[in-house]
């Protein structure tokens, strides 16, 4: 027996996608070498779990991970790569529950007087689910011509009783020398100068003053 009625089926398309954006804080800094906190977010819009979560901010020329990257994720089992003068912050190895979202952070700088422009493309998230983020998303950082000042300690760890070396680095971005240049660096209680204190200065180039 043969049929001759009609038979149709539906085939639904669901669309699955992970909203990516980015920011800065401060959004200007005071003149090249200041520091500036990136701080990417990742929403999974779907209600499937990514894992093997990876992203890479390639940033412009000018901007660049600080001296002392600070880098985070609350990404489960991510890990960030943000290497000190390189423009790459780098997440793999993650993993993100369904409607949730985590974010990537790190320490941000630039070596140039002026705005730039840094983009994430659509296409940057990568996962073994092969969700992605469907759109660009730009966020901008900007360094006004004047003094940057930033610091760190060499090495960054000590066991207590044990010596560390402040850098205070002082950049100049203006057009013109400065003069009498001076500051003050209070430490926090616990933390006192070492004996001898060994103090030194150097110029590095124009406009780079670093003091140890």
């Amino acid at each position: 027996m043969r049929s001759t009625g009609t038979t149709t089926a539906t085939l639904n398309k669901v669309t699955s996608r992970v909203n990516l954006t980015k920011s800065f804080a401060p959004t200007s800094i005071a003149g090249p070498g200041s520091v500036s906190r990136l701080t990417i977010v990742i929403d999974n819009t779907t209600a499937t779990a990514l894992t093997e979560l990876a992203v890479a901010d390639n940033m412009p020329a000018g901007m660049v991970v600080g001296v002392v990257p600070n880098a985070a994720t609350t990404c489960p089992g991510g890990r960030v790569e943000a290497v000190t003068g390189t423009r790459v912050v780098r997440l793999s190895g993650g993993t993100l529950a369904g409607n949730a979202s985590c974010t990537v952070s790190a320490d941000i700088t630039s070596s140039v007087v002026g705005t730039l422009n840094n983009t994430l493309p659509a296409g940057a998230i990568t996962n073994t689910q092969g969700v992605t983020n469907a759109s660009p998303f730009t966020a901008n950082l900007g360094a006004l011509a004047g003094m940057g000042v930033e610091k760190h300690f060499e090495p960054s760890a000590v066991a207590a009783g044990q010596p560390a070396r402040l850098v205070i680095q002082v950049r100049n971005s203006l057009p013109q020398p400065l003069t009498n240049i001076s500051t003050t660096d209070h430490l926090p209680a616990g933390m006192v100068v070492a004996q001898p204190g060994q103090c030194q200065h150097h110029l590095r180039g124009r406009g780079d003053h670093r003091r140890r």
